[in-house]
């Protein structure tokens, strides 16, 4: 397509105002130059996008090197007019990554600090609304995690923690609940699913 992004511009608008637009086994690269990044290459690139009535639905799949994961998938239906203006924007997202390494995407992509290794598989859906992000619902399955949960805590070390977790906004705070969750520890403590 040979379309140039330094962020939300008209040039990205473009693709809102196509009725469809079918990408296939195309290759895709990510440049960082802000933060002198080296090239990041996604290679059998799909992309399914529909767009009617300010409603905008797509698919896109896409194989990053193997050694961050296996195919990543997104899809999406949210409605909204223009990048330059994200928060007229609303609607669900999901995605999907199995085998991944998350040490190995912090080189390309910030990962939340308090992570310093993760590995394995996630489906997340999200919903948004001009407010931000509303709802959160992750399934995981994941291996060799270490996280610090505070600054005055020492790490925990994970060998493995199944199950889905779900955040949601409320009108006063947010609820976080979990469904099936098991955690196995380092050090030997093993919470059963719940």
């Amino acid at each position: 397509v040979g379309i140039h992004v330094d962020g939300p511009s008209d040039d990205v608008d473009w693709l809102l105002r196509q009725g469809h637009v079918i990408l296939k086994n195309a290759r895709i690269s990510w440049l960082d130059e802000l933060h002198n990044k080296p090239l990041l290459p996604f290679e059998k690139v799909d992309l399914d996008w529909e767009n009617s009535h300010g409603i905008h639905r797509f698919l896109f799949k896409a194989s990053p090197p193997a050694f961050l994961s296996e195919p990543v998938t997104v899809q999406g239906e949210l409605s909204g007019n223009s990048l330059s203006d994200l928060t007229a924007w609303r609607g669900n997202l999901s995605a999907e990554v199995k085998n991944f390494d998350a040490f190995a995407w912090a080189y390309w992509f910030d990962v939340p600090a308090e992570f310093s290794k993760a590995s394995g598989n996630v489906k997340a859906s999200l919903s948004i609304d001009h407010t931000g992000l509303r709802k959160v619902i992750a399934d995981l399955q994941l291996h060799s995690l270490s996280a610090r949960l505070g600054e005055k805590l020492l790490p925990m070390n994970v060998q493995q923690m199944n199950g889905v977790i779900t955040w949601q906004e409320l009108a006063r705070g947010f609820d976080v609940s979990g469904k099936q969750l098991s955690l196995a520890l380092d050090d030997g403590f093993v919470l059963p699913a719940t």
